[in-house]
């Protein structure tokens, strides 16, 4: 994924204020590799993502809502 989101490999809608849920993925992750869930606003209300016209949403300081994660097949074995 590089410092930048890339390709869209999922997408689902999340009603106003709902901001717990699963998206599925179009695609397989790969492990050690970096991606991003990015937020974007529904432009023309038809819960369908189009990354023409649903844009990026932003906070109040106009950052774009978005977070970089990293996947991982194998965790440490935690104890205690």
């Amino acid at each position: 994924a590089g410092n930048q989101p890339g390709q869209v490999i999922g997408t689902k809608y999340f009603a106003p204020n709902v901001n717990v849920g699963s998206i599925s993925l179009d695609e397989f992750t790969e492990d050690g590799q970096e991606y991003y869930a990015v937020v974007h606003s529904d432009n023309n209300d038809d819960q369908i993502f189009d990354p023409a016209t649903d844009l990026v949403a932003n906070d109040a300081s106009g950052i774009p809502l978005m977070i970089r994660f990293r996947v991982t097949t194998t965790l440490p074995e935690r104890k205690g």
